[in-house]
């Protein structure tokens, strides 16, 4: 019996040393501190498009061309009845933690240029009409955010720019990359910056420069989103579901041609680079669902449109135009994901 009491009271005692050693550690914890990892968007910032696709169509305009093959330099004066452009574009969450967001990207683009009158004797009109001028490529975007109010950003691009259906020339002759690094601050739910570097084709040819990025809410509907000197940007969110957007951009590209032109053989690096400023007012608008709609309209001011036999745009120019300004309206639908997964995806 007393065998029995002891083990009653050795049992009771064991219980009752774990509850108070229990209520000890609950009354003190020694709490493991939670890693707390800077956000990289600002409130206000529309969801992402997951997928778009955009036609973009520009009626009548001129061009002069310069023909640099002959000693005199004949001009040439012509007009572009038409330039179409369709664009398809992907981004899907390859990476979401905390610590580290990794988006990847696909993008297809597809132009055509149309002459009122293309039998001029000028070779460029003629190689240009109706030929297709693609690129196709990849994108990769990091995120990574720090333990303070900073975040790094990484965005690498690679494209395919050319005329290269049934093309004898090697495709990497058509790659075209560009890159961006850059260091963020957030410096409060309404504002954030950052300063990099970019090396891409945004004035025709490849350019390192540096950038200056800025995300800003002015009000509760009116916001300023930049990346200077690419483009600058208004935005009045009339509600969370509709935007109307202003924006001033620098657009540029630059093409390798497989040109079939016989006046155009002896030149074997055969390059067309475009840069322009456009100037565009536009709205996005969800349909339902998923399903969004925009339109864009506005006017482009050419600043050069070169053919030349390099990949860079100031040498061994062939032929060098001069455009006339010209009216744009772009039409696109996108899907955009509900918000609990963006939410996922920012923050």
């Amino acid at each position: 019996m007393s065998k029995f009491l002891n083990l009653r009271i050795t049992l009771i005692s064991f219980f009752v040393f774990m509850a108070v050693n229990t209520f000890a550690q609950n009354s003190n914890p020694k709490k493991k501190v939670k890693k707390v990892y800077c956000k990289c968007a600002i409130q206000g910032i529309p969801r992402a498009k997951g997928f778009s696709m955009s036609y973009e169509y520009r009626p009548s305009y001129s061009i002069k061309t310069t023909d640099n093959t002959f000693i005199t330099k004949p001009i040439t004066n012509n007009t572009i009845k038409n330039n179409g452009r369709i664009e398809f574009k992907l981004k899907i969450p390859i990476i979401n933690k905390p610590y580290l967001s990794i988006i990847g990207g696909f993008k297809y683009n597809k132009e055509e240029y149309k002459f009122k009158d293309f039998n001029t004797g000028n070779p460029l009109y003629k190689s240009l009409e109706d030929r297709n001028l693609r690129s196709i490529g990849g994108s990769i975007t990091v995120l990574k955010p720090t333990r303070s109010n900073k975040f790094w950003i990484l965005r690498l691009n690679a494209n395919l720019n050319g005329d290269y259906n049934n093309s004898t020339i090697s495709k990497t002759n058509y790659l075209k990359f560009s890159i961006s690094p850059a260091l963020a601050w957030r410096k409060s739910d309404d504002l954030s910056y950052a300063i990099g570097l970019s090396y891409a084709y945004n004035f025709g040819r490849p350019v390192l420069f540096p950038t200056f990025a800025i995300n800003y809410n002015l009000n509760d509907h009116w916001s300023l989103e930049s990346i200077l000197p690419i483009f600058i940007k208004m935005r009045y969110g009339i509600n969370e579901n509709f935007y109307w957007y202003n924006s001033l951009e620098v657009d540029g590209a630059s093409y390798r041609l497989n040109n079939t032109e016989p006046s155009l053989a002896k030149y074997q690096n055969l390059h067309l680079h475009r840069s322009e400023i456009k100037l565009t007012s536009s709205i996005e608008k969800q349909i339902t669902g998923w399903l969004w709609g925009g339109l864009e309209i506005g006017g482009a001011h050419n600043l050069s449109y070169n053919l030349t036999n390099s990949a860079t745009q100031r040498s061994d120019i062939i032929y060098k135009n001069t455009i006339g300004d010209g009216f744009i309206c772009r039409v696109s639908i996108f899907l955009i994901p509900p918000k609990r997964f963006y939410q996922r995806i920012i923050e």
